[in-house]
């Protein structure tokens, strides 16, 4: 089980998907990220890609997101959030069970104040090629915040964005990325 760190949802507790499929953030990882933007987070849109667990998903609702959007491919593991988030009771997260980059073209249209990329380590072209199509369809807004986990500093971002913060916690690198 994984637990809710803090907001209303705070302690609440979620059934974790089989560590076999996915890699959830742990809890001092979720902790340090979310006291790093604990403030920017109220009513705020957000595009949670390569959800997993939904930990980070949950963790937006509970600090006061007013819309998150979560994709997670695997059927399985899709199926586990939308079981959790009953059992929450959350009515503004919004689940999709599709790949990273339709979720992108799903939302072309739309400007997300926080963007979460956590994709499978080791996958940096994954994660390079999404943030490329973050970029191309103009999703993330002005002042808004791309973050990514991942497992590697090695990462090629465009020149078009900043590192506005870059913090490490053993072998997990987390980035926090602005527009210039």
């Amino acid at each position: 089980m994984l637990r809710i760190i803090a907001g209303k949802l705070k302690g609440r507790k979620i059934e974790e998907p089989d560590l076999n499929i996915v890699r959830p953030t742990t809890d001092r990882v979720r902790e340090s990220i979310f006291s790093s933007i604990q403030f920017e987070i109220e009513g705020t849109k957000v595009l949670d890609l390569f959800s997993g667990s939904g930990a980070i998903s949950f963790e937006f609702i509970s600090r006061g997101a007013k819309e998150v959007f979560s994709s997670e491919k695997n059927r399985k593991v899709f199926n586990l959030i939308e079981k959790n988030q009953k059992k929450l009771n959350i009515e503004n997260l919004f689940l999709f069970n599709v790949e990273a980059f339709q979720m992108i073209e799903l939302f072309k249209e739309k400007k997300f104040d926080f963007i979460y990329l956590d994709p499978p380590y080791n996958e940096v072209t994954l994660l390079e090629e999404t943030c490329k199509k973050i970029l191309e369809n103009d999703i993330l807004d002005e002042h808004g915040t791309l973050i990514v986990e991942t497992n590697t500093e090695k990462i090629k971002f465009s020149d078009e964005f900043l590192i506005d913060k870059k913090k490490k916690y053993g072998k997990t690198f987390v980035f926090f990325i602005k527009k210039r």
